[in-house]
């Protein structure tokens, strides 16, 4: 039965216990599942839902709800900072005007001490459209061989690559299904745990680009179990990938939508390629990081003065007077998401207030890049630093 404006799910019966598939909607994901963690979840989805303003829950509800991931993504991410400011004693109002600009921030957050300050949030992943097509082809495929009845065996894959146009993953999945049944457990488990490891057989899938080294490996703990995914371990060529560009060009952006603010503005980034760390916000803001040699003296790192703070003649979009930085925030991991709050080393309106209270990274008078430590998002939220507890590592969503 739906239960009315406050909630984002249904209040019904569930009876799906597996893992989220490659291609499924989190929402629908979260919608069908009957595990506890992602009850627990839900029940906190719901919660913040229901302490966000009535006016804007239908223009929230219809993204989280009936979008694609990327909306789902966005817009559970803003509904986290709405929390996020509210429990840090913000009194907040979503998409409010702003004198002298069309573009209107997705939040304005007032304290009674410390006055004003807006927040634009933006989702960094530098996925093109290109790369978000492959995605969705390579998914169905993984969806496909995930069916595989194979009891005895769980399926290594090795991926280079990305396929240009559909594979054909059923002809793919029955043909591996053939050369599993032809495997003699024994002597593959014999292999796999002596120093003959690469005597295990492996098939090659190539396909437009696209290419797979497929190994099985014998199960132990779960043999002769049926259900559950045939892909056990999957693993990418490393490439060189700079996570810290799309993190730049996300805050140059939404610093240009926002030139003409009143009052400090925070951009906060939800960075969610796998492969961001957190040396990636220095140099998002100050520029690349490069190893300066001078004769005679011992090489030292410098940035490269390329980044959303610092640019080749000095200090630039000086409106934003902070990043606030979380890396690969999911609902599901939303006690464990790591934020950062970076100071604009020039702004022209300095921030204040119990925002301060998060984790910081500082350009000190030193000219050192300093970390310091605060306030832990689950703190923030009141969850323990486990939640949900219980939940299994199958997926980040």
């Amino acid at each position: 039965m739906w239960s009315g404006d406050s909630r984002l799910f249904e209040t019904r019966e569930r009876d799906f216990a597996g893992p989220k598939t490659e291609a499924e909607r989190t929402f629908d994901y979260y919608d069908r599942s009957t595990r506890d963690d992602i009850a627990r979840v839900r029940a906190l989805l719901d919660a913040w839902f229901s302490r966000y303003p009535v006016a804007h829950r239908n223009e929230l509800r219809a993204r989280i709800r009936t979008g694609g991931d990327r909306a789902f993504d966005a817009a559970t991410f803003e509904l986290f900072l709405h929390e996020l400011l509210v429990q840090l004693g913000y009194q907040v109002e979503v998409h409010p005007p702003v004198p002298g600009q069309k573009a209107q921030p997705d939040f304005a957050a007032v304290h009674p001490v410390d006055g004003k300050l807006y927040i634009e949030a933006v989702v960094a992943t530098g996925l093109s459209e290109k790369d978000r097509a492959a995605n969705a082809r390579a998914s169905i495929f993984y969806d496909v061989l995930n069916e595989l009845d194979s009891r005895d065996f769980f399926l290594d894959l090795h991926v280079k690559g990305s396929p240009r146009t559909p594979p054909p993953a059923r002809k793919f999945r029955d043909w591996i299904e053939k050369r599993i049944r032809e495997l003699d457990y024994d002597q593959v488990l014999r292999l796999q745990t002596s120093e003959s490891d690469g005597d295990v057989p492996s098939w090659l899938f190539e396909w437009e680009g696209w290419q797979i080294r497929v190994r099985p490996v014998a199960k132990m703990k779960h043999r002769g179990e049926p259900g559950g995914r045939a892909i056990g371990l999957r693993s990418y060529r490393a490439a060189g990938v700079e996570t810290w560009r799309p993190i730049r060009d996300a805050i140059r952006s939404k610093g240009r939508d926002h030139a003409a603010v009143d009052a400090p503005l925070v951009i906060a980034v939800n960075a969610l390629n796998h492969y961001t760390e957190e040396i990636d916000l220095p140099q998002a803001l100050f520029g690349e990081e490069q190893l300066e040699m001078v004769r005679g003296q011992p090489p030292q790192v410098v940035h490269a003065r390329n980044g959303a703070f610092i640019g080749p003649n000095g200090p630039v979009y000086r409106r934003v007077s902070a990043v606030l930085l979380a890396r690969h925030f999911y609902p599901r991991l939303a006690a464990k998401a790591p934020l950062r709050l970076a100071l604009h080393v020039d702004a022209l309106r300095p921030l204040a207030g119990p925002i301060l209270e998060l984790p910081q990274l500082i350009l000190n008078a030193a000219g050192c890049l300093e970390w310091i430590e605060g306030r832990s998002t689950s703190a923030v939220l009141g969850l323990s630093p486990s939640w949900p507890e219980n939940a299994f590592d199958d997926s980040h969503r």
